[in-house]
């Protein structure tokens, strides 16, 4: 579980994005964040991930202090090393169990195709299988479905 205490996070000194949150977040489930632009999403979650830094309060994962070895991370845009193909750009994350293949059979993504080519969604897509692939315990997706294609065709 993610408990989250007394959370303020601000970007300037004098305008809190996020003013004193109490949140917990159970094990075994999918949790959505909705809100206007501006509220603080993703905000809140580059904080829970460690890529912006609170002004007070806890987050804990079990009642412990956790590191980004715990935790996979799909942002809003994604970033791709240029001139790579996809089954490369995947060979990064290492898990022998994982069967990417089973996986593309979902996406029919061109793995073997140099990722520059790829369409936004295609992108998306291949950053997702990336986030499976790690298999860490917590994952957080921030506006996993969007530019996300939702025809796949060959």
């Amino acid at each position: 579980m993610i408990t989250i205490k007394n959370l303020t996070v601000s970007y300037k000194s004098n305008k809190r994005v996020i003013d004193n949150l109490e949140l917990l977040l159970h094990e075994n489930h999918i949790h959505g964040i909705v809100g206007l632009n501006g509220a603080g999403k993703t905000t809140l979650l580059n904080t829970i991930y460690g890529l912006k830094k609170k002004d007070w309060g806890t987050i804990t994962w079990n009642g412990q202090k956790y590191s980004k070895q715990v935790i996979s991370f799909l942002p809003t845009e994604n970033y791709f090393y240029s001139g790579i193909t996809g089954r490369e750009y995947l060979n990064l994350f290492k898990n022998p169990f994982f069967r990417e293949d089973s996986w593309n059979d979902l996406f029919l993504l061109p793995l073997d195709k140099i990722i520059d080519e790829y369409s936004t969604g295609m992108k998306k897509k291949l950053a997702l299988i990336g986030v499976l692939k790690q298999d860490k315990p917590l994952m957080i997706l921030d506006e996993p479905f969007d530019r996300l294609d939702i025809e796949t065709g060959k």
